[in-house]
């Protein structure tokens, strides 16, 4: 997964960055994104690793992109965005916000109205395979021309696949960091900014930079007092993966195959097969079953071969949804 994190100059993105990753500030191209990833603690997986004993433990991953300035290109990439704005900036922050959700929903509407011209012409040739994918443009393009971001659009899955492949802007979900002074702790958020993120139904975290970069350079186990001292809950870390997963609508499920156990991230009410094809393409192509066992059953049972011995395992077929905590046996053959 990866999350794009972008703001006018001087408004702290690049110290979010660098907090999130535990990246220290350092010489770089800054005509290009700058990547970061972290890896997501998960106390199930320790637990699985604990029991299973394999030789390579592997955790699901977040990269994070400190983006050059706005560009279209790199955003299409991104699964998600984070909007950095400074509150101690000299400027009208909630414009600042405005004016990128406008843009955004305005390069969506030029890349739309070209491929309906398109498409319309097409249609008048009589391809008529064009015709449900022009009705969700069309749907599209009113609520662009309404100033609604897509986000908001409520389509099917049918409709949902047959514009995934335009990556629009305004249908990727973001997250608002407030980059606030160290005086502004524990104080209240300018109203109108809350109000407006709430409205649009974005999440909205407060984050300040100079505390979160002392925090990172601690070690692990200071970092809790350090915190409590501070009057911060989180680290603006826990707060970015807590929030990115609740955004995005994550689980995990597991697997445990020769040497290795790992944790795979995947959207909720994803199919077995399409979970099959995380790990592998020719695991989704060959799929004949999935063998699964929940972890709380595993935990509760012990070991795989307590939990299959009690009846703990299902066999599933292809369109069975995923839980989260499920550990999966995919059985295939190419």
């Amino acid at each position: 997964m990866k999350i794009g994190i972008v703001g006018l100059p001087g408004s702290g993105k690049s110290t979010v960055f660098n907090s999130i990753t535990q990246k220290s500030a350092e010489e770089r191209d800054f005509t290009k994104p700058h990547l970061g990833t972290i890896f997501i603690p998960d106390e199930r997986l320790d637990f699985i690793a604990s029991v299973i004993k394999p030789k390579k433990i592997t955790y699901s991953e977040i990269t994070f992109l400190d983006m050059p300035g706005y560009n279209p290109a790199h955003i299409q990439e991104l699964d998600a965005l984070i909007y950095c704005v400074g509150t101690f900036q000299d400027r009208d922050i909630l414009k600042d916000l405005k004016d990128f959700e406008a843009d955004l929903i305005l390069r969506d509407l030029e890349a739309i109205q070209k491929r309906i011209a398109k498409i319309e012409k097409e249609l008048k040739r009589g391809i008529a395979d064009l015709k449900n994918e022009y009705a969700v443009l069309l749907l599209c393009k009113k609520s662009l021309e309404e100033e609604e971001e897509l986000r908001f659009l409520d389509l099917t899955p049918q409709q949902e696949k047959l514009i995934a492949g335009y990556q629009f802007l305004s249908r990727r979900p973001f997250i608002v960091i407030s980059n606030i002074a160290e005086e502004q702790i524990g104080k209240e958020t300018s109203g109108s900014m809350e109000e407006y993120v709430g409205k649009k139904g974005l999440k909205l975290i407060e984050f300040c930079g100079k505390v979160e970069s002392e925090i990172s350079e601690l070690p692990e186990d200071e970092r809790p007092a350090f915190l409590k001292e501070s009057g911060i809950k989180k680290s603006a870390r826990e707060k970015f993966i807590q929030v990115s997963y609740e955004m995005l609508d994550l689980i995990h499920f597991y697997t445990t195959k020769g040497n290795e156990t790992r944790s795979w991230m995947i959207k909720r009410s994803t199919a077995a097969l399409d979970a099959a094809g995380k790990i592998h393409t020719d695991i989704r192509r060959g799929f004949i079953r999935a063998e699964v066992v929940n972890f709380k059953d595993f935990k509760e049972c012990g070991s795989l071969q307590a939990a299959k011995e009690k009846g703990f395992f299902k066999v599933e077929g292809k369109e069975y949804v995923v839980q989260d905590g499920d550990i999966i046996n995919f059985r295939f053959n190419v």
